[in-house]
């Protein structure tokens, strides 16, 4: 203890001056993350001495003055300081709210583009080999995204925070885009599939397709009839025999179409609701009030 600890005032109040830096933690809940707002509770007692060697005053004056510095901060914004003041403790709660801009540029925007590209993983043809590539690309960078979201969040299982569901539900409607590539890349080529849903069929020879790949013809056999007869020279009409009408997967093609038309349109229906669920609940999150209102004891 030296000299400079002490402060002598003109009316001969002497003052004992304590300086030093202090630290402290505070546990945080960051189920509203980015837009939570916490209270912070700080305690310091005197433990040197007991209450009969702590200094009383006389009323004159308050026994503990302490002044609120609300310095700027860049993520932080302290809303309100309240101190309560109890023989040898001094209690101070402090009620900060976090920052949300720099979070919602660098986060929440980047992740609701990737969300607008996903759906446009739906219009990407086929046959390109394309469609698969792209919906793993933007899943892989919503993974990357995740990540560093991750690393920003206090370890909490107790309470996801709307960050993470929000993120929760892009990837899904990620993964349902890759689910719709793949089947529509293994079952059938979709950009070939006619607006209508019809496939017109191709009546050809057999000996004439018996070398190709037609698989939406409809074959019959040529047969000429007895040369002696020299009015009808044409083919025999299919519907005669049983053994001339050949369907090749007309049928089956068909129906393939109108179901790979039905698949594609019920996912992408799924991925725009819940893109829009999670930036509803976002939005919603966002701009309701999140600081706790305190009553100064």
């Amino acid at each position: 203890m030296t000299e400079e600890t002490f402060k002598v005032l003109a009316n001969g109040t002497v003052g004992f001056i304590l300086t030093g830096e202090l630290k402290t933690r505070c546990d945080v809940d960051p189920e509203k993350f980015p837009v939570d707002c916490h209270e912070c509770e700080v305690i310091m007692a005197v433990s040197l001495f007991n209450n009969h060697q702590v200094l009383k005053w006389d009323g004159e004056r308050s026994f503990i003055h302490f002044d609120v510095v609300k310095d700027a901060h860049a993520l932080w914004s302290m809303e309100r300081v309240y101190v309560i003041q109890a023989q040898r403790t001094l209690i101070m709660k402090l009620v900060l709210k976090r920052l949300p801009e720099y979070y919602l540029y660098n986060i929440v925007f980047p992740a609701s583009s990737l969300s607008l590209l996903s759906m446009f993983t739906f219009f990407i043809p086929i046959n390109g080999g394309e469609r698969v590539s792209f919906g793993m690309t933007i899943y892989l960078t919503f993974m990357v995204l995740m990540l560093q979201v991750s690393s920003l969040l206090p370890v909490n299982s107790q309470n996801i925070s709307t960050i993470g569901k929000y993120f929760l539900q892009l990837i899904s409607s990620s993964l349902v885009a890759i689910f719709n590539s793949v089947v529509m890349s293994y079952f059938g080529n979709a950009s070939k599939i006619p607006r209508n849903g019809r496939i017109q069929p191709h009546l050809l020879p057999l000996d004439t397709i018996a070398n190709g790949d037609f698989k939406d013809a409809v074959c019959f056999e040529t047969r000429k009839n007895d040369m002696n007869n020299e009015a009808d020279s044409k083919c025999q009409n299919p519907q005669e025999n049983k053994n001339i009408n050949k369907m090749a997967s007309y049928n089956g093609r068909r129906r393939n179409c109108n179901l790979l038309r039905v698949f594609d349109w019920v996912t992408l229906a799924v991925c725009f609701l819940v893109s829009a669920e999670a930036h509803i609940e976002l939005y919603l999150v966002i701009n309701q009030e999140t600081c706790p209102s305190i009553q100064e004891q």
